[in-house]
């Protein structure tokens, strides 16, 4: 799985419990946003330094090394309205939260997550941060730091094979691409003329 399939899946997986529409990637530009919404912003990877080489059935090496994602998952919400009146709100964000933490954690979530080669692991507590909001849009806000560890393969002559290229900030060139998979030429011969 490459980086950006995990960052997709990652979204996919978050949008589907707090619903389409309602999940960015942190620093994306929108004239309004939906309510509640939640933000992902990956905030760094770490790589395995020596990866694992293995022969494919026709003698191809292929690499397989371990990538770990870090990201930090934001909720913003309005929060839960107290006595029907809407402009009085309970600080519900820690507590929606926790509850998507849960399903993370489910067999539902553990299915998707086996389904797409990818682990997601929570490595900071969720914590209210309802005090740093400065838009008075959302009243409540909550963070929870995440893990998401994947399996990168990479195989060719310049490690570039699988992936798109050239990449969208211009690296790589299509020469670097060899398909150790591609059959260049057939020798056909007419086994009845010999």
């Amino acid at each position: 799985m490459k980086i950006e399939d995990a960052q997709h899946k990652l979204r996919e997986m978050v949008a589907f419990y707090f619903g389409k529409g309602h999940v960015f990637y942190a620093g994306q530009k929108m004239a309004k946003l939906p309510e509640p919404y939640v933000t992902l912003q990956f905030t760094g990877m770490t790589r395995q330094t020596n990866e694992n080489i293995t022969m494919d059935d026709y003698g191809y090496c292929v690499a397989y090394r371990d990538i770990v994602l870090s990201v930090d998952l934001n909720l913003y919400t309005k929060g839960r309205s107290i006595g029907g009146s809407a402009i009085v709100c309970e600080n519900t964000s820690l507590s929606d939260l926790t509850d998507f933490l849960d399903y993370l954690d489910s067999e539902e979530g553990q299915g998707y997550q086996m389904e797409h080669g990818m682990v997601v692991t929570v490595t900071s507590d969720p914590r209210d941060l309802s005090a740093l909001i400065r838009e008075a849009q959302y009243q409540y806000r909550a963070m929870a730091g995440l893990s998401v560890r994947i399996t990168d393969t990479t195989y060719g002559d310049y490690g570039q094979n699988g992936k798109t290229l050239p990449n969208a900030s211009g690296g790589g060139n299509k020469d670097m691409y060899t398909d150790p998979y591609t059959i260049e030429s057939v020798d056909v011969t007419d086994a009845g003329s010999e």
